[in-house]
């Protein structure tokens, strides 16, 4: 973790382990939504990351429990930027992985940081959402629904999608 400026905190051990196989190699898991304990709290005051994203699972519990914890380590660790991660109702990150490409959940991460409070939004309206589908991703912005889809990674950092623009009154 020392080299890396942001980690991913997950709910369980196996979900840890599909990110990690999936290169995501800066990942701490939890013991289940209320398993954050002075462990984790030491390895994010000594490594004192710029960013953690918060995977836990597509339900209430995972919901609930990101909120929580949002709020604590934006208030013990100020140097940390905290982002909730969304994922479809019912699925883990392990779930997710099984079905949807490494380069599907880096677009969820870049979406991600435009719904944190506090970052530089253009407009007069703020995100509303972020939908996952089966085939990639869609965003609502003020009346104009973006929708993302054929994601492909391709070699370097590069990402190739179709976005379609959809204005509605």
């Amino acid at each position: 973790l020392k080299h890396y400026s942001e980690i991913f905190i997950v709910e369980s051990i196996i979900d840890a382990l599909s990110l990690y196989q999936e290169g995501f190699k800066n990942v701490i898991p939890l013991y289940g939504t209320n398993g954050f304990i002075k462990d984790h709290e030491t390895l994010l005051r000594k490594y004192n990351p710029k960013k953690v994203y918060l995977l836990l699972d597509g339900d209430e519990a995972g919901r609930k429990a990101s909120q929580k914890l949002k709020e604590r380590i934006e208030d013990g660790f100020p140097g940390s930027r905290c982002y909730v991660l969304s994922l479809p109702e019912g699925e883990d990150p392990n779930s997710y992985l099984a079905h949807h490409t490494k380069e599907e959940l880096q677009a969820v991460l870049s979406i991600s940081e435009l719904r944190t409070p506090g970052s530089e939004l253009k407009g007069d309206e703020p995100l509303k959402g972020v939908t996952l589908t089966d085939d990639g991703f869609q965003v609502q912005y003020g009346e104009r629904l973006y929708q993302i889809r054929g994601i492909e990674g391709s070699s370097g950092n590069k990402l190739k999608a179709n976005i379609r623009v959809i204005h509605r009154k």
